[in-house]
């Protein structure tokens, strides 16, 4: 809204209150310098401000919207909080396209639905989609030019917002991040701006009488198809869980082992997050292979892990290995936990083991 006004009135006051807001959006989600970008575009190209004048305003965007982002950097250098990033070429490969395509085709579509329910609405946006791309074939000029002026400007906007933060995410992922993948999580950023866009298009086809039929099918196929997908999200997180909040890790008996060390005891495990979350207990995690997010091997491994080894002679150390999911090809098994450490099971349950470390691990044979 600030950046509309901005382009519409050329107003400074906008330009430094979407400066502000686009900057504390940094602050919480990885999302703003693609917004920041989008928003640097549109005030570069949209509007009928002289270009001098544009890119006086885009300057002073893009300096007040960097620096919360720039004292958070500061902030975390100073603490040494450093994440595990570094440059390297990993271009997505297929499977990522196909993520990304999935991720989309379960916004309407229910995720763990019956076979039914899915090839129901599948069928029902179908032919929605059919009777309207028809009918826009039929009516295509009074179709485009329902919206206004100032309509066309607020949706390049958005467009841009889209585009812009897939780019950034097509840059992380080649550079920075070749472990994630475009779920619900990273494909999240794209449902506001397109839902706008969405709802927009469609209540223009609604004025139009040669389309206000097919138009009215189409939104409504869309509403019931998401409305189904999110109540059956809703209903399978409830009785699953989400994430390290899963009943398989809240009535882990492992995990309830771990509540009981004490604070003496030095805890490593290869789900650090899943302890954490369950027990409040911050443990480091047991040294990598490689790094997931460059695909680069970890040369320090064996170094780290004889580091580790020989803390044990002077504090009590214990390994949990959770065995829930496939192992990630980064971490290492038990197998080279307990060659390395010469660690004995304490407990060994259905979710995995918890093992001591012994105090002569260091002078043990590898």
């Amino acid at each position: 809204l600030a950046t509309a006004r901005a382009i519409e009135r050329d107003s400074t006051r906008a330009v430094v209150a979407g400066a502000a807001l686009a900057g504390a959006a940094g602050l919480v989600r990885y999302v703003a310098p693609a917004l920041i970008g989008a928003i640097a575009l549109s005030l570069l190209l949209l509007g009928t401000a002289p270009l001098a004048r544009k890119m006086l305003r885009t300057g002073l965007f893009v300096v007040i919207a960097a620096i919360p982002i720039a004292l958070l950097f500061a902030f975390n250098a100073s603490r040494g909080g450093a994440a595990d990033r570094q440059f390297a070429f990993h271009p997505p490969s297929v499977d990522t396209l196909v993520s990304a395509l999935r991720t989309a085709y379960f916004w309407f579509i229910p995720l763990r639905a019956p076979t039914w329910l899915e090839a129901l609405l599948f069928i029902l946006l179908g032919l929605a989609f059919t009777v309207l791309a028809v009918s826009l074939s039929r009516s295509w000029r009074q179709a485009v030019s329902m919206a206004t002026a100032h309509a066309r400007q607020v949706r390049r906007m958005l467009a841009l917002v889209v585009v812009c933060y897939m780019a950034f995410l097509y840059a992380a992922l080649t550079l920075l991040d070749a472990q994630s993948i475009p779920d619900h999580r990273l494909m999240l950023p794209v449902v506001p701006p397109l839902a706008i866009l969405v709802v927009a298009t469609i209540a223009d086809w609604l004025r139009a009488p040669s389309l206000r039929r097919p138009a009215m099918a189409m939104a409504a196929a869309l509403s019931v198809s998401a409305i189904a997908s999110i109540t059956t999200w809703a209903v399978v997180t409830r009785r699953d869980g989400l994430g390290y909040n899963a009943p398989w890790w809240r009535t882990s008996t492992l995990m309830a082992a771990v509540r009981q060390l004490g604070p003496e005891t030095i805890v490593y495990s290869n789900h650090p997050g899943a302890i954490l979350f369950q027990t409040g207990r911050e443990v480091p995690g047991v040294p990598r292979l490689a790094n997931p997010n460059s695909l680069q091997p970890n040369a320090e491994w064996a170094a780290q892990m004889s580091a580790i080894c020989e803390r044990a002679s002077q504090h009590r150390i214990a390994y949990v290995h959770f065995t829930h999911g496939s192992r990630e090809w980064f971490m290492p098994s038990l197998y080279d936990v307990r060659r390395r450490w010469h660690s004995r099971p304490g407990l060994v349950t259905p979710q995995g083991v918890l093992d001591t470390v012994p105090a002569n691990c260091a002078s043990s044979a590898n």
